[in-house]
């Protein structure tokens, strides 16, 4: 009867804990198809070297359809360097600002002058690059990369 009752109670038990790992297992399998069927509709990305670092200071994600856009940029720079603000749409460069800064953490408005304003739309990059004056994108020691750009 002893031997009995116990089976009843381990069985009970086993029975409970089935159903919570069942449970938490349908749970966690719920995230993973909501976690990989998302898309993420903006990316950013970063790179930094040495120290040096380089963002917009607030969301870049929508901007205005203007000939002229000025954007805050936050940087910390071990020397002298120049900060390069690019504009591209579907894999083209559009336009490009730039702006010489002095070392340490600080804040530079850097503003890009179009040939004209751009068309209202979606799928627009930024990018910055913190780099050593007079030189190229290939000697950046800061990059940030922000993607899904809304201009309205």
């Amino acid at each position: 009867m002893i031997t009995y009752v116990c089976i009843i109670i381990l069985s009970n038990l086993f029975m409970s804990l089935f159903k919570k790992i069942l449970s938490y297992g349908l749970v966690v399998f719920l995230g993973i198809i909501s976690l990989t069927s998302w898309t993420a509709v903006e990316e950013i990305k970063t790179t930094q070297k040495k120290g040096e670092s380089i963002s917009f200071s607030g969301d870049v994600s929508e901007i205005p359809s203007n000939k002229s856009l000025t954007f805050e940029v936050v940087y910390v720079a071990k020397k002298s360097r120049e900060i390069v603000v690019e504009v591209w749409k579907g894999g083209t460069w559009i336009a490009n600002g730039s702006a010489t800064v002095k070392k340490g953490n600080k804040i530079k408005n850097v503003t890009v002058n179009l040939k004209k304003a751009l068309k209202p739309g979606n799928g627009y990059l930024l990018k910055l690059q913190l780099r050593p004056p007079g030189s190229t994108w290939k000697e950046a020691t800061a990059v940030f990369q922000k993607e899904g750009v809304m201009v309205k």
